[in-house]
């Protein structure tokens, strides 16, 4: 593996080599039982979603080094949307979403981001907090949690 020096490659290697292979698996729903229900994404699959997203945030003006505040839940979407910012170069900088609304403002207002990638509840704050949110000129709503929801704004496609 020597040469790879964005970790967003080590999903291209293993894509490779193991195309059917688990990669990600999720928890979706706790069933009655008390056990879960997962959904998953194999490599291909895995590496398919990064290539997608990256191409997204390429295409939205997303550049190297540019600073991205991810205030996402836990998704199925969560790995493959990190591996993105990886992939374009981008610093991703993780919130975690039950820090408090105080304390998440302060967190963005600190960092400066030029991208947020955040649940929908925190998009909605952003107008009655623009001060925290001065920097942010590219915006994508994502992570309802189910894992069945895309992200917004970063699909790829031709």
């Amino acid at each position: 593996m020597i040469g790879l020096h964005n970790i967003s490659l080590y999903v291209d290697h293993y894509a490779a080599r193991r195309p059917r292979q688990r990669a990600v698996v999720f928890p979706e729903v706790r069933l009655r039982s008390g056990r879960y229900r997962y959904s998953q994404l194999t490599y291909a699959q895995l590496r398919d979603l990064v290539e997608a997203y990256a191409r997204g945030f390429h295409r939205m003006g997303l550049a190297r080094g540019d600073r991205v505040s991810v205030f996402l839940k836990p998704s199925l979407d969560f790995v493959p949307l990190t591996f993105a910012l990886f992939r374009v170069g981008a610093v991703p900088v993780f919130i975690d979403p039950g820090m408090g609304r105080r304390q998440a403002l302060d967190c963005v207002r600190a960092m400066a981001p030029r991208c947020l990638v955040a649940v929908t509840a925190l998009h909605a704050l952003r107008p009655l907090s623009a001060g925290a949110f001065r920097s942010v000129e590219l915006s994508v709503t994502a992570g309802g949690g189910t894992g069945g929801e895309r992200p917004q704004g970063v699909q790829g496609g031709d």
